[in-house]
């Protein structure tokens, strides 16, 4: 066990100089004001260590979708502790607020299995934005009717071809 070669290019492996306590970037997050220069900095440290792939992505994986979506929203909050959205009724913290709703739905749509990748193209073809709320509750449903022990009875029909039938 001890001649095992451990493989540097491994995306868990830990280099020597990967110390909780050692600094990525000179540069701290202060909320909205630096996040631009902040978000750069901090992809090009996680890529030259190898590390970006395993922060950048949840996906849903083996998960049920309502484990999925939990472990989404846990990170959203702690992501919500430390940047807290702009208090103010102005504009711009309405952009800022409507934009971060809308990544959060792209998120947990692309975190999404590929059995779910009809129902994505669906929710991302409507005329008007769901809220994410509605996305989980669509995804939750064909889910569910996905696992009906009456298939018959789960499948959705089109209604232009059940009047040609």
């Amino acid at each position: 066990m001890a001649d095992e070669k451990i493989d540097h290019t491994h995306p868990l492996f830990l280099h020597p100089s990967n110390t909780p306590s050692s600094v990525l970037i000179p540069i701290q997050l202060t909320r909205s004001e630096n996040y631009g220069l902040w978000h750069k900095m901090m992809r090009i440290a996680l890529q030259a260590k190898r590390k970006l792939r395993e922060i950048a992505m949840i996906s849903q994986g083996a998960d049920s979708v309502d484990s999925y979506f939990t472990r989404l929203k846990e990170m959203w909050s702690e992501y919500d502790a430390l940047v807290p959205t702009p208090g103010c009724d102005c504009a711009k913290s309405k952009d800022y607020t409507e934009h971060l709703h809308h990544q959060r739905l792209l998120q947990f749509l692309s975190g999404l299995n590929e059995t779910y990748e009809q129902e994505r193209r669906q929710i991302l073809m409507k005329t008007f934005e769901p809220t994410l709320n509605q996305a989980y509750a669509l995804i939750i449903e064909d889910e569910s009717q996905r696992s009906s022990p009456y298939p018959a009875l789960g499948v959705r029909r089109d209604p232009i071809a059940m009047q040609a039938g």
